[in-house]
């Protein structure tokens, strides 16, 4: 398997694994306050968090993004991440399709939008490869896939720092 795709599913095996410690680090959730209101004049069953998006409506204004792809366990696991939001009528991404275009043999894993069925499928690549690959290339990419767009990730510590 190619250093790349060992890479990405070494992303899945570090989730996996129980036996890792979490870093129990400040979130700073902590410094949110959040006024009380105990008697709101405010129907509940009047909030609604449906939104439109790229032409989609959608039940509430989230999108999952996948983590990887290109492994039988990335593969299988945005699958069924595609399903959940298609269920829940949310957005949802691929992993990164550097993947794809390094590899066009695993462009079926990317393949989300009739698992997600009517909700928008966007493909996502780090801004580190956009210097990478021109316009076109990503453009037919995303098409390929019958993506709705495309959204750049930002992780350079991860980069910086990751294998491969």
């Amino acid at each position: 398997m190619a250093k790349l795709l060992k890479r990405k599913q070494k992303h899945l095996d570090v989730c996996l694994d129980r036996a890792l410690p979490v870093d129990s680090g400040n979130t700073r959730l902590s410094d949110i306050q959040l006024p009380h209101r105990a008697l709101p004049e405010t129907d509940i069953a009047g909030i609604s968090l449906s939104t439109s998006f790229l032409g989609y409506e959608l039940k509430s204004p989230l999108l999952i993004s996948c983590m990887t792809g290109g492994s039988p366990e990335g593969n299988r696991l945005n699958r069924l991440l595609a399903e959940a939001a298609g269920k829940h009528g949310i957005a949802v991404g691929t992993g990164s399709i550097r993947v794809m275009l390094t590899h066009p043999e695993t462009r079926s894993d990317f393949e989300l939008k009739k698992t997600a069925g009517d909700v928008p499928v966007l493909a996502n690549i780090g801004a580190a490869q956009l210097s990478q690959y021109p316009a076109k290339t990503l453009v037919e990419a995303v098409k390929s896939i019958e993506a709705d767009g495309l959204y750049v990730h930002l992780n350079p510590a991860q980069e910086l720092f990751q294998d491969g």
